[in-house]
């Protein structure tokens, strides 16, 4: 369920804006046209519980 991997998600990141910026970032950087939009949204949202992002936190701000 989404507000599970966001509740993980925010372990990492407490900061809101910053988790919203870099799922942003992640979601973009992952999407695939053929793909749904919200598996998308949840693969980010779990990328960046497991903190594998490929952002550092300096370029997210």
């Amino acid at each position: 369920m989404r507000s599970d991997a966001i509740f993980r998600a925010k372990k990492t990141i407490e900061n809101r804006y910053q988790l919203c910026q870099t799922a942003s970032k992640t979601m973009r950087k992952l999407h695939v046209p053929t793909r749904d939009t919200q598996e998308t949204i949840n693969t980010a949202f779990q990328k960046i519980a497991e903190d594998r992002t490929g952002f550092a936190e300096d370029e997210i701000v």
